[in-house]
């Protein structure tokens, strides 16, 4: 959300908006990286810590990356009034135990208007939770995923909205690589915090955030990673920024605790990775 923080801790990680997005045929911004280290959990998910331009500057933003495959995995929206609030921060949203699913990751997803609502489409199983947003140029993606198939990233399109409606959508923005190539997106240069989510050739997930407000990251210098050839990304696509980016890991840390990178604000969608448990999977105990 494009806000004025008057507090200096919040000022750290104030959210830039830049609306509109055209392709172009993109440029590898970035040499001499170092290979991207993954460690893959007995969840199934995979994470890894890498520098978007390492060796440039004392100060830089690590990008948190997390990966996974949608078919293997659910991917599904939460949203804060599940719980009978209008916002929450991620790391006060409590999802109550099942039997039939464990929940691995919380990210923030989408935008919302001042008075808090959200501010897209979004449909969690099947259902419409909220409508489409059809004004300006920022919201130009969706996030969805039809009844048993992968996750896609597509252009929204407000006059031809899915039907009948997937699985899953969230509208969001803007689209940061489309087809392997790197969009042209308005204010590419101002820093702020980033979160969103990537779509690799094998139809993998990769949900990435970067880990310090200060001093964040361009939209340009976030294409050039997404490009790295080794993440093999195809589609990606960028979550609300700012203060309102955060994620949790769930029984992560090394103690068995909940790794979270805080946000600022208190937002009102989450995008959320549950493991789907038969009577043969253990939940494992924090």
């Amino acid at each position: 959300m494009h806000k004025i923080i008057t507090c200096f801790a919040l000022l750290l990680i104030t959210a830039v908006n830049a609306p509109g997005e055209n392709l172009t045929t993109g440029e590898n911004l970035i040499t001499g990286q170092n290979q991207i280290k993954w460690i893959t959990s007995e969840s199934g998910l995979e994470t890894a810590t890498a520098s978007p331009e390492p060796g440039k500057g004392v100060i830089h933003s690590p990008i948190f990356l997390v990966r996974y495959n949608p078919e293997h995995l659910a991917t599904t929206v939460v949203m804060a009034s599940d719980f009978g609030n209008e916002t929450s921060q991620v790391e006060d949203i409590k999802l109550p135990a099942a039997e039939d699913k464990q929940p691995l990751l919380l990210i923030n997803a989408s935008f919302f208007t001042p008075e808090l609502t959200p501010l897209g489409l979004i449909v969690r199983s099947g259902k419409q939770l909220n409508p489409s947003h059809k004004g300006g140029n920022l919201l130009s993606g969706l996030l969805l995923q039809k009844k048993r198939s992968k996750l896609e990233v597509q252009r929204f399109n407000s006059a031809a909205l899915p039907n009948p409606l997937p699985e899953l959508a969230i509208q969001a923005g803007p689209r940061l690589i489309v087809d392997g190539v790197a969009s042209k997106i308005r204010a590419e240069e101002r820093m702020s915090r980033r979160s969103g989510l990537a779509l690799t050739d094998d139809g993998k997930a990769i949900i990435f955030i970067t880990k310090n407000g200060l001093p964040g990251i361009s939209f340009r210098q976030l294409q050039a990673f997404l490009l790295r050839p080794e993440l093999k990304i195809r589609q990606a696509l960028n979550f609300d920024g700012g203060s309102s980016s955060q994620l949790r890991l769930f029984g992560a840390a090394e103690n068995g605790t909940d790794m979270v990178i805080s946000g600022g604000d208190a937002v009102p969608v989450f995008l959320a990775v549950e493991k789907i448990l038969t009577k043969q999977t253990p939940v494992k105990k924090k």
